[in-house]
């Protein structure tokens, strides 16, 4: 399935670079680029594209590339599966950048099996996400363990959205479903 798939690799040295992309290859991408190199795309580009993103990129520019990725004009890139691997750490660090956006959170080494069974899981598969006014990406929700909770999440009533994103690899990506919810507050008092 990934090798009907774009890997776009985004890392700050030539070291993660290699790494990113020979892990993508082994993967089985059909095609793997640096996202210094990408340029406005063809008509045959992949209808998926993946962005796997390195740890060695400070946190402020991760949520820069997170929040220009979420405002694209094309689905292909604002849905698209935004993957980030760290090194094996405390489980802080991958809340913190589940909390960030990002589809996955990969702490590598991985077990090869198991690291593309997660990669897959992004094709084929509904996935939720939430849109407000300041946040669009995967439901943050998904990976919190019992009785744990963000202490940045809003609280209470707000206006927002859900949107059922499914992506193919033969038909690209796709909202199969928004829901919206507005707060109970009066419209000029709405987050």
């Amino acid at each position: 399935m990934l090798g009907n798939c774009k890997a776009i690799i985004v890392a700050n040295e030539a070291h993660g670079h290699v790494e990113l992309m020979q892990l993508a290859r082994k993967m089985g991408f059909g095609q793997v680029v640096s996202h210094d190199t990408v340029d406005g795309g063809s008509d045959d580009e992949p209808l998926v594209v993946f962005f796997l993103v390195h740890y060695n990129i400070s946190v402020a520019a991760k949520q820069r590339l997170l929040a220009q990725l979420r405002v694209s004009s094309l689905d292909q890139v604002r849905f698209a599966p935004i993957i980030t691997f760290l090194p094996d750490g405390p489980s802080e660090d991958v809340l913190a950048h589940i909390e960030m956006g990002f589809d996955d959170v990969i702490s590598l080494p991985e077990n090869q099996h198991i690291l593309q069974s997660r990669l897959t899981s992004q094709i084929g598969n509904d996935q939720l996400y939430i849109e407000t006014a300041n946040y669009l990406g995967p439901d943050r929700r998904r990976m919190e363990p019992s009785g744990h909770q963000y202490s940045g999440r809003r609280q209470g009533n707000f206006d927002h959205s859900r949107l059922t994103i499914h992506r193919s690899v033969k038909e690209g990506i796709a909202v199969v479903r928004r829901e919206v919810f507005l707060s109970a507050a009066p419209i000029g008092q709405r987050a």
